[in-house]
């Protein structure tokens, strides 16, 4: 898939010093030219239709050894970054609630359909729960929702889209 987009070195670079200095380490690859692009990304600039003239900043959400606290602290450094700069910024979160990749035999039979109807139906309620602006009582649940739901990327995406807005506020 093609990528055109420019991106923000400077602010990436600002925001792996605002993350590193709260204890999180983090690395920026504004400069390395080989890295692939984040399937996240990707999808969000082509389905959302994100316009050419805007710059990105991906940002990988998940790491095997990182717990949900420090996805948070980095999401807070986005925002504490995109408030020392005089640019505005729109954040995107991709990714999806209850995922559970299945076996490769039964796969093509789910493409189309929610592979559990449990999980599926505990989604509907976290779906409810944010309409409700009940943002707490899903903070609180997030944990064990992303354990026991199989939150895609262990639900990375989303602690660090409620960091950036502020979390329970």
């Amino acid at each position: 898939m093609g990528f055109s987009h420019c991106g923000n070195s400077e602010f990436g670079q600002s925001l792996a010093k605002i993350t590193s200095d709260k204890s999180t380490d983090t690395l920026c690859h504004c400069d390395v030219p080989t890295l692939p692009l984040q399937y996240g990304t990707l999808f969000s600039l082509r389905y959302i239709r994100i316009g050419r003239e805007i710059k990105v900043v991906s940002i990988a959400s998940w790491m095997v050894d990182a717990d949900l606290d420090e996805s948070r602290i980095m999401r807070e450094a986005v925002l504490e970054a995109a408030k020392q700069s005089d640019r505005r910024f729109a954040f995107l979160a991709s990714g999806s609630l209850s995922h559970k990749i299945l076996p490769k035999e039964v796969v093509n039979d789910y493409l189309s359909k929610i592979s559990d109807l449990f999980k599926g139906s505990v989604d509907q309620m976290v779906l409810g729960i944010w309409q409700n602006g009940q943002t707490q009582k899903f903070l609180d649940s997030l944990p064990e929702y992303a354990r026991d739901c199989n939150g895609e990327g262990g639900m990375h995406d989303t602690v660090m889209l409620f960091g950036a807005l502020g979390w329970a506020d």
